[in-house]
């Protein structure tokens, strides 16, 4: 019987560890109904600003000032095939490996939201990915982040 008890309690404690802990997002988030995105047009920003169309609760807004959030994408590669010839190097873990063996680009998109707090702008939202080249053809890492964007800031809307 004690045995029982304390590998009930033990699996209590432990349980939680082993699923994982629920991604924390910041209750600013849901107050985000207008963002506006920020940049220079490039390709990944494209991307990002068609998903951002399909994203229910929010709508794209003209200008910073009347935008209730502002999001930047920033895009690296880096040429895995010929490491002499790369551009700025990435490290960490590459998600979803690599699909058709190596590809000759390794592409990391780094997506950030910032809300207005009087006249500064604070991050609320900021994740990243990494692709290889097959992958990031078939779907870009800008619009992964702003699908992954648009849950947490959507859910319970």
């Amino acid at each position: 019987m004690k045995q029982t008890v304390i590998c009930l309690l033990a699996l209590g404690f432990l349980l939680p560890a082993a699923l994982g802990k629920e991604k924390k997002i910041d209750p600013k988030l849901k107050t985000i109904n207008t963002i506006f995105l920020a940049g220079k047009d490039d390709l990944w920003e494209r991307d990002a600003r068609e998903a951002l169309g399909k994203v229910k609760c929010l709508k794209l807004a003209a200008n910073e000032e009347s935008a209730d959030a502002v999001m930047t994408v920033h895009q690296t590669t880096d040429n895995v095939g010929n490491p002499s010839t790369s551009t700025p190097t990435m490290k960490g873990p590459v998600e979803g490996g690599f699909s058709n063996g190596p590809p000759d680009y390794m592409f990391r998109t780094v997506m950030d939201v910032k809300v207005r707090e009087g006249d500064k702008l604070k991050k609320v939202w900021s994740e990243k990915v990494n692709l290889p080249g097959s992958d990031e053809r078939k779907k870009s890492g800008a619009k992964r982040l702003v699908e992954s964007f648009g849950e947490d800031a959507c859910s319970d809307r």
